[in-house]
Formats: structure tokens, sequence, C-alpha cells
């Protein structure tokens, strides 16, 4: 946390100080300057000249070797390399102007718009900060009573770490900086750099007194104050500021984010609705907000009419996006308004056929809904999952949603299951066959990028998936053939399916002991796809300990149980009983009444 807001008043802090810097020109100092060059001289002629043509025609590349070859076209002293170096810094070319302009102040070290310009150039340039300070002390030593010049060494040291110049020249000369500088801001900044909050803060308070009518100031005691976790002034200051204008949003995301990290989420709330009560919400950081409050609110919060109200407020400055409706849905379905969420992803995802993202979320929503199903709503409890299937072949969640509703509506022993899951093959398998190697499958992500993904390699995964969902229900239904068949069809799309792996090894192990070999095979593969799957970690422990190799199943087992302390009934029988074959029986039984107690599912 500390970290951050140093992070941020530093950046705060320097890009305010670039900012004075590039108008120190403009405050109504004198810093005419009467060139010197000789204006009927053919030399100065031909530069005229060559300025002009110069910036018609040149590309960038020509302009480069124009300027270097006019560079040595003319004196090296005087006038011209000023001028050059006005050249190059138009140009862009600022190494080029900056070696310029160091020509031009070695001809004339007591020239104040030479050095100006070169400090000028400097800052443009994010050059070397100690170079910059050697140039602004020259300056102040010229123009003592420049408070333009004094405040630009300031910044210089702080640039170059060198606070306690820094605040000892504001210090000293606060009487001559405080006509155009707020000189106690910029003693507070030097004390941040340093580290030293409560120095930092002492002098923040000083500005904000100083000029309390300045927003900014206030908020500026507020981030500090946040920084020392001193919270009650923090909100002082904040309401103060908030009183003379509205926070930046950036700040003002950055202040809802520190009070609910400090356990206020219901000061935040409250001050955002303050601030919508005083000024427009931010439409800016509306999403960032709203990301904010749905993760660190707890729901019931949330859920009251008053903050529902100032979520929705938030939501209507979002423009018409996949984010911002999926952020929508997702508060809905937080707070328990799944009639609400409901009834905008069935507006919008009809207003939008195509939207991928917005059908994936209203089959998500409808698949949470308990509903029964029967032969006379079928069509209608299906029709998003069916849409989806047509318009969304790449989407495999959709056909296995509806294998699942099959599988809800006659049993998983149905022969009507099993025809439905070969129907989507065959479908599937006929959209393979009349593919080309350059087909692709395009949709927009939720940040609206487009991805694109190979049609066959997809149809492939989603192939090797459905055959391993035939072969867990043609297993489930004790017809075996089928079931082994259907897991090397799975296997044959991809030989990367590590749960066709997993279950194919399994069942194996328990109905083909001759074969556990293969087993182990297949059992290993799928560990070498997904190491830390506890489900994959029992079936290798089973079939060592079918193999006899007790001491590695023990080994594996206790991997498991690292992962994940109840894995489930299956796998602690699993493991009792390879204690029970390494003659530890005690612990055996201990495992044994675990399972028996177990849920057969994992925590």
């Amino acid at each position: 946390m500390y970290s951050r807001f140093m992070y941020r008043l530093s950046a705060r802090l320097f890009a305010g100080l670039a900012l004075c810097l590039t108008a120190l020109h403009a405050l109504g100092q004198d810093d005419t300057y009467t060139p010197t060059l000789d204006t009927t001289g053919a030399t100065y002629r031909y530069f005229e000249l060559f300025r002009q043509q110069l910036f018609d025609s040149a590309n960038d590349e020509t302009l480069y070797r124009q300027l270097r070859k006019a560079e040595s076209s003319f004196p090296q002293e005087g006038e011209y390399p000023r001028w050059l170096s006005g050249l190059y810094s138009d140009s862009g070319m600022l190494d080029s102007a900056v070696a310029c302009m160091k020509r031009a102040v070695a001809c004339d070290s007591t020239n104040l718009y030479y050095l100006k310009s070169l400090h000028d150039l400097y800052v443009e340039q994010r050059g070397d900060p100690k170079e910059m300070t050697s140039v602004a002390q020259r300056m102040v030593a010229l123009a003592p009573n420049r408070p333009d010049l004094w405040y630009a060494l300031v910044v210089d040291y702080m640039r170059a770490n060198q606070t306690d110049s820094a605040i000892a020249i504001c210090q000293r000369l606060r009487g001559l900086l405080a006509s155009t500088y707020t000189v106690d801001l910029i003693i507070s900044s030097a004390f941040h750099m340093k580290g030293q909050p409560d120095s930092t803060l002492a002098y923040a308070i000083r500005n904000a007194n100083a000029h309390y009518q300045l927003a900014e100031a206030n908020y500026y005691v507020t981030e500090v104050a946040a920084n020392l976790r001193k919270d009650s002034l923090a909100q002082l200051y904040f309401a103060k500021g908030l009183q003379l204008d509205c926070p930046k949003a950036p700040f003002l995301l950055t202040h809802l984010r520190y009070l609910c990290e400090i356990g206020k989420p219901e000061n935040a709330l409250t001050t955002l609705r303050k601030v919508d009560s005083l000024c427009p919400l931010p439409d800016s950081v509306a999403l960032r907000i709203i990301g904010l409050f749905m993760y660190s609110v707890p729901p019931s919060m949330l859920a009251q009419k008053e903050n529902q109200e100032l979520m929705e407020a938030l939501f209507a400055k979002l423009p018409m996006s996949n984010d911002a409706i999926i952020a929508k849905f997702r508060f809905y379905e937080l707070v328990k308004e799944r009639g609400k969420s409901r009834q905008l992803i069935a507006r919008l995802s009809d207003l939008y056929p195509n939207d991928y993202f917005l059908w994936a979320a209203r089959m998500e929503i409808e698949q949470l809904e308990e509903h029964p199903l029967t032969l006379e709503n079928w069509g209608e409890k299906t029709a998003t999952l069916r849409y989806i299937m047509r318009q969304f072949p790449h989407d495999i969640a959709a056909p296995l949603n509806y294998l699942f509703a099959v599988q809800k509506l006659v049993g998983a022993a149905d022969e009507r299951l099993v025809d439905s899951t070969e129907a989507i093959i065959d479908a599937y398998a006929k959209d393979l066959k009349n593919s080309n190697k350059t087909d692709q499958y395009h949709y927009y992500s939720q940040d609206s990028v487009k991805i694109s993904m190979p049609k066959r390699l997809k149809l492939r995964e989603n192939l090797s998936i459905l055959y391993s969902y035939l072969g867990d229900i043609e297993i489930g239904s004790k017809r075996y053939k089928n079931g082994w068949k259907a897991y090397e069809k799975a296997l044959k799309y991809n030989d990367s399916n590590a749960l066709a792996c997993n279950n194919f090894a399994y069942y194996i192990a328990l109905y083909r002991p001759k074969k556990l070999s293969k087993a182990k095979r297949l059992s290993e593969k799928s560990l070498a796809l997904d190491p830390k799957n506890p489900s994959y970690l029992d079936t290798y422990g089973y079939i060592l300990y079918l193999q006899g190799d007790l001491e590695s199943a023990k080994a594996v087992f206790t991997e498991l149980l690292t992962l994940q302390r109840n894995p489930g009934r299956t796998a602690l029988l699993h493991y009792s009983e390879v204690l029970r074959a390494l003659g530890n029986e005690q612990a055996a039984e201990v495992y044994r009444l675990k399972a028996q107690y177990a849920a057969d599912h994992a925590e």
C-alpha cells in the first residue's frame, strides 16, 4: 500500500512540476533577446532560404542529412549554433539540438537566453539532472531575483534527489518564490521524496491552510494522510476539498479503494453518494469503481436500495460494450436480482444475435435456474442451448449442457442420451469433413478484441470432449466395449485430452486388470498435462497400488492429501486400501472411517 502511494505521489509531483516548467517563459519574465546575426550578409540570407526550403519538402531521413550538412556550412560561433539548435529541436532531433546549444553557450556563457534555452532543451530531452542543475545554478547566479529560475533549480535538485538543497532554497527564498509558487507544496513533495511522511503531512496541511480555497490542496492532504493511515484526517480534508470542487476521477478511485482497503466499504459508498450529489460521477473510471465495489463491498450491503441505485447510476455511464454488459449481469447475480439479470441478457442477446458473450451469459444464467424439465417444456428450456450450438459451434459448453439436460430428463442409462450424444458428434464430424485447413472460427472477446481459431483444430478438440463424455455414459451403463471405443476415438481426435486419458485409465484399471501397463501410461499422460489435479493423482495412485508398487502409491496419495484435505470418498478408500496393504491397519481404518463420512466430491 505504502509503495503504491509513493509512486502515485511522485508521479503527481513530477507531472505538476513539468507542467510548471513548460510555462516558465510565459510568466511575465523578460526573456527578450536581440540576435546579433548580420542580417544583411549573404550567409544569413542563405540560412533563411535553406530553413524555408527544409521544412517545405524534406522527409525525416533527408531532413537529418540536410541539417548535418548545414551544421558544417555555417559558422560555429555566435547566433548560428542557436539557430541550428532551433531547427534540430523543431525537427524532433533533441540530442543534436542540445549539442548545438552547448556550442552557443560556450561562445557566450553569460547569455541568460542561451542558458535558459539549453535548460529547456534538457527538460524536453529528460536529460541528466546533474547537467540541468549546473545550468540552473548559472542562471540564478546571473538573475538572482527571478523566482522562475530559482524554481527551475529547485526542480532540478529534486530530479537529482538532492532534496535537502531543494528544501533549503524554498525555506530561504520563501518570500521570493511565494509570489508565484506554492512553496509548502514543494517542500512537502521534497520531504515525501526523502521518505519522511510526518514532515510531508505537516507541510501538506500548512499548504492546504494557506490555500484553503484550492480543492487540490485539500485533496493532497487526503492522499498523504491516507498513506499514513490517518483515516479521520483523510476524510476531513476530502470533505473540505469536495466543498470546493469535484475530485479528479483517478484520485476519487484511489480514495474509494483506500476506504475499502481499511475495511470501511460503507464509507466508500457514502463518499461516492456525496460526490454524486455535488458533481457528475466520472465516466472514465465508472467501470473500475463498479468492479471495486463488487469485489470489496459485501453483497448484502450492495443489495440495499440506495446502494443499488448508486450502482445503477454508475452503470448508466458505461458505453454499450461486452465489459459493461457482463459487469451489470455479474452485479445482478451478486445481489440476487436474477430476474433483472435474465431480462437484461435476454433483451441484449436478442438485440445482438451474433454476440457470442451475450449468448454465453444467457446460457449461464439459464443453467442456474431451478426448473423442472419435461417433454412439454423441452423446446422452450433448451432453445438457448440449441441456438448457441448452431450459431457458435466452437463453444463446447452448450452441447455439454444440452446433454446434461437430456440426462436429467431421461436418466444416464437411457438409450436416448446415447442417441443425442451421437447425433451431436455426427454433426461435428460432418462439419469437420467439409471444412478446409485454412477455415477459421471468429468471435469477439469481452474487451472487444477479435479472436480467431483454426476451425478444424477446434472441431477435433470438441469431438474429443464429446467422445469422452460418451465413454463415461457407456461405461456407467456397463456397455464396456462401447465405452472403450469411445475413449479411443476421443484420444484419436485429441491425444492431449487429459480428462479422457484419466477416465480411460481408471476404467481400464477397474475392468481390465491385465492391461494395467496401458492404464499407467494413460494416467501418466494425464498427470503430465495437469500434474496437480487431485482426481488424476487418485487414479495414478490406485493403478500403482494394483501393480503392487505400494510405496510409490503411498507417496502419490500423500501428495494428493497435501493438495486437498478431503479429496472425496473414493480417493480416501483407495488410500485406505494402500495403507492396509502396507500393514498399517490402524491408519487404514482411520481413512476408511473418513471415507465413510466424506462427501462424494472434493471440498
